[in-house]
């Protein structure tokens, strides 16, 4: 590929379908990116991350620029299944968008964006830098808005102890209504029952991925260079939602969850559960991604601040499906830190 600006030649280049051969040079590419330990967990987690993704499919997510024989630029693809009003149509998340620094406003990325329109319709993004955010919104994406996380001290004592803050952990309970029959209980699996979770909550949510048990296993049970704890809520023995929270160095992670709109208690068992589980941990701080619908304010109430940064969202879609019109609309999206690999990603 010959790619130009006003007529002035750049650099010549090709882009192709990633494969198994190109894992050792996607690797070192990464290191030159993100450094050594993101490309030791690529290596780990490639084969699971694309190939036993329960949707993956058909199509080739993974692309890959090369200058002559030097691996420069990767553009990948997470296959997802993305629920918008009352239909599911297949979608994924651009993942591992990178140019090496030598090759870089050369048009490496324009060329990956757009080889890739003509290969997948529909694709959400949280973009590393606003250079590439802006790369991407000149390419025909669109801006969904930037997602604020949300952040919960945890104090210190005098002592050096831990302490659960103000209107926080335990004595939350009480000035939420949390229904003393709300067990939480921590699993290492999902099983059936959590298809008819999804089943009920989901027709409550606007815009989601999927997130039946298949899913839920690969992406929490499977992953190979993360480990999560996994908690589920129950009254009189029926599921009521589920929770997922990572330590992440100093930070905890609420990183996924899903509980239905009536259930704010079930909610705020699992939170306090998950705060409780952070503080054992000597942790400075808990973090959420929540926008849109009620699980937002509750953070709110429990003290949770949204952060000045943000994560640039923007998606691009080609397929004419129900709903399309809404996805731009962050706030009709039930969106966690689950929903992109900055969670697993090394940096």
């Amino acid at each position: 590929m010959l790619l130009g600006d006003n007529n002035n030649l750049i650099m010549d280049f090709e882009v192709r379908q990633f494969s198994e051969d190109d894992v050792d040079d996607v690797s070192d590419l990464s290191r030159a990116v993100y450094g050594d330990a993101s490309a030791e967990a690529f290596e780990k987690r490639w084969r699971w991350e694309f190939k036993e993704n329960p949707f993956a499919g058909k199509k080739e997510p993974l692309l890959v620029a090369l200058s002559g024989s030097e691996l420069i630029g990767t553009l990948f693809v997470t296959p997802m299944k993305l629920k918008v009003d009352d239909s599911v149509s297949e979608a994924g998340w651009v993942n591992h968008f990178m140019v090496h620094p030598d090759y870089r406003n050369r048009g490496v990325g324009r060329a990956l964006l757009l080889e890739l329109k003509g290969r997948w319709d529909t694709v959400f993004m949280f973009p590393a830098s606003a250079l590439s955010c802006n790369l991407a919104l000149k390419a025909g994406w669109f801006d969904v808005g930037l997602v604020h996380p949300r952040r919960l001290p945890l104090r210190r004592s005098f002592l050096g102890l831990f302490s659960i803050p103000p209107n926080s952990g335990k004595k939350f309970g009480s000035n939420a209504g949390i229904s003393a029959n709300t067990d939480v209980s921590e699993i290492q699996s999902f099983d059936k029952e959590f298809d008819t979770l999804w089943s009920r909550v989901s027709k409550h949510l606007r815009i989601s991925a999927v997130r039946g048990s298949a899913y839920l296993n690969w992406r929490y049970v499977s992953c190979p260079v993360k480990s999560y704890r996994i908690l589920k809520a129950e009254i009189g023995g029926e599921l009521k939602g589920f929770m997922v929270v990572s330590v992440e160095k100093k930070a905890g992670r609420i990183v996924d969850f899903l509980v239905g709109q009536e259930n704010d208690s079930v909610f705020g068992a699992l939170l306090n559960e998950a705060i409780n589980f952070f503080v054992g941990q000597k942790l400075e701080f808990v973090e959420s991604i929540s926008v849109g619908g009620n699980t937002a304010n509750l953070l709110g109430r429990r003290g949770f601040e949204l952060k000045k940064g943000g994560l640039f969202f923007i998606g691009r879609t080609s397929a004419k499906m129900p709903g399309q019109s809404m996805l731009a609309d962050l706030g009709g999206w039930h969106l966690t830190f689950g929903d992109s690999n900055a969670d697993y990603l090394v940096f």
